[in-house]
């Protein structure tokens, strides 16, 4: 979530690290906020692994924080496969669109490889049915991206990372 500055509702991780621990090429080190450089879904933090992370909350209320995560959980339900396997959004929205919303445009939503399909509910998930492969994902994410570029001029970005 620090890595890739994760977020939802206006409010990423790097607005609440303090400092955060990592272990690199170099060792393991300490960075305080200042020396990271944060932007939409990326750090400044390279290749390291994040280990562990200090970060500053805001107190509020118990039952006002319970009012906002029940607002917010209700609102997934709605709108998002939470019960399937999905690794999450799959692609970074674009300046001034939803990378969802030009999934769904572009017919997508449904759209299978194998055991990998795009999901009904938000095309910007891809659900693992239970049988697919890493391939087949990435050949689904490689399908998408191509058909979002052909139609609307768009490229999309992954807002996932994949590690091999």
């Amino acid at each position: 979530a620090v890595y890739m500055n994760a977020g939802a509702h206006g409010v990423s991780m790097g607005q609440l690290v303090e400092e955060v621990e990592m272990a690199d090429a170099r060792g393991v080190r300490r960075l305080h906020r200042r020396e990271i450089t944060f932007g939409y879904r990326r750090s400044g933090l390279g290749g390291g692994v994040v280990s562990s992370v200090a970060l500053r909350l805001r107190p509020a209320p118990p039952q006002e924080v319970a009012r906002r995560v029940a607002r917010v959980m209700e609102g997934r339900r709605r709108s998002q496969p939470l019960g399937a396997r999905s690794a999450g959004c799959v692609f970074k929205n674009p300046p001034a669109a939803a990378a969802g919303r030009l999934i769904e445009e572009a017919g997508l939503k449904g759209m299978r490889i194998g055991g990998a399909v795009v999901s009904e509910k938000h095309a910007n998930f891809m659900v693992n049915t239970g049988s697919a492969t890493p391939e087949e994902l990435f050949r689904l994410m490689e399908l998408v991206r191509d058909e979002v570029a052909r139609r609307w001029g768009v490229e999309l970005e992954p807002e996932v990372t994949v590690w091999s």
